[in-house]
Order: C-alpha cells, then structure tokens, then sequence
C-alpha cells in the first residue's frame, strides 16, 4: 500500500517531514525561514529529498519509473509525461532514478 502526502508548498502546512525526523521541523515555509534561518534553497533541497525517501516506496534509493506513475498522477501529470519526465531524468539509463537524477530532472519541474 502506497500513502500518498502532499509536500511542503510556501504558504501551505504539511506533515510530510514527520515519518523522516524524530526532532521538531517547521511545518511552513515562511516559519521555517524566520524562526530558522534557512533559506529557501536549503528548504527546497531538504523537501526534494523528503519527497525522493516518499516515492522510493521499498526504500532501495532509487525510484523507478513504476513508483513514480504511482506518486506523480497527483500533480496532473499523466502516466506518458511521467514516463517522459522519467526518460530525461534517467542520466545513466540504468532505468532508475539515483536522489541526484531525480533533485535534477524530475524535482523542478514539479515545483514548477
């Protein structure tokens, strides 16, 4: 059974960070930056690395191309642009996504 969570949008709430860290995390963007200092490069690399540990539904370290037509259709995308999405990003073509592959070729266009 896969859980789908939502992630962590500026000016959202969400909970997708509680099954990764046993300390308190801001649970907002704009909490996070006032109350932390972090900016929002070192917030968006933390969530992509959330949302990669999310999808990597058997834990292995990589995603494949399955796990993420199980995750993506959230976001509107259908099964061919995830698979596309999954084509580009798959820079070794070992058809799966290392957490690199996937933060450079598949994470920001999620945000986008």
């Amino acid at each position: 059974t896969h859980t789908h969570r939502s992630v962590l949008v500026a000016g959202e709430e969400s909970d997708v960070f509680r099954p990764f860290n046993k300390r308190h995390v801001p649970f907002s963007w704009e909490e996070a930056v006032k109350d932390g200092g972090h900016d929002a490069e070192s917030l968006l690399a933390g969530q992509a690395t959330v949302l990669f540990q999310v999808i990597d539904d058997n834990a292995r370290g990589t995603i494949s191309l399955a796990e993420l037509q199980a995750f993506l259709p959230q976001y509107g995308l259908s099964l061919e642009e995830i698979e596309e999405m999954f084509t580009e990003a798959d820079q070794n073509h070992d058809n799966l996504l290392d957490r690199v592959e996937f933060e450079q070729g598949v994470f920001p266009k999620l945000k986008a």
